[in-house]
């Protein structure tokens, strides 16, 4: 189990309780009418038989602007799914994206029986016979799952690295994917892959890493 050193600024802190959805947020590709709702304990989505992955993209994603810098990104979330889920990879969690096909995606899975936290990375376009997605795991999920994805902004390249915890108790760190997705990156909420769950985010947060 690992823990973060490193310490940051607080910008920002949703956690969804009003009736409506602040005006920072858009939706790309909006979900069904009655798939999402605001209010306690947070944003309510169900998840929905769509995906982002190569491609498939018709998933929905609710999104907003990500400011310049070295940022540490939060959320908390609850996937309701039974043990023995899914037949279709159900997923839920964080995407920071310049667009469908370049992102980093960190998530809470549900398939056939395994759950766990899967940090994603998609990139376009690529070489002849280059692979265009790859993932790594990070952590196992709880009844409520903690994600967290710091990210470094350096000259040449941008470096995320993934956190999760079971439940608020120490953050277990993952991997590092380095991509380019520039100043104009969104985060992004999702809930896809297979439908017929319920994913609530009670808390979403950004903070700027402090040196």
């Amino acid at each position: 189990v690992g823990h973060s050193p490193i310490k940051a600024a607080p910008l920002w802190s949703e956690r969804f309780t009003g009736a409506a959805l602040d005006a920072r947020w858009q939706w790309v590709r909006p979900g069904a009418a009655g798939s999402w709702a605001t209010g306690q304990p947070g944003l309510r989505m169900a998840t929905q038989q769509a995906d982002l992955h190569v491609d498939t993209n018709n998933a929905a994603v609710l999104a907003t602007p990500l400011p310049d810098g070295n940022l540490m990104i939060e959320a908390r979330i609850r996937l309701d799914a039974p043990l023995d889920c899914c037949a279709l990879p159900v997923q839920a969690g964080l995407v920071v994206m310049r667009d469908d096909d370049n992102y980093v995606k960190l998530v809470e899975l549900a398939h056939d029986g395994l759950r766990q936290v899967e940090f994603g990375k998609e990139l376009a376009p690529v070489e002849r016979g280059y692979p265009r997605y790859g993932n790594t795991v990070v952590g196992t999920p709880g009844e409520w799952t903690g994600l967290r994805v710091e990210t470094r902004r350096g000259k040449d390249e941008e470096r995320y690295t993934a956190w999760s915890n079971q439940d608020g108790k120490g953050w277990v760190q993952g991997g590092t994917w380095t991509h380019r997705l520039g100043g104009k990156a969104r985060l992004g909420l999702v809930a896809m892959g297979g439908a017929g769950h319920a994913v609530t985010f009670g808390q979403v947060a950004v903070s700027r890493l402090k040196r």
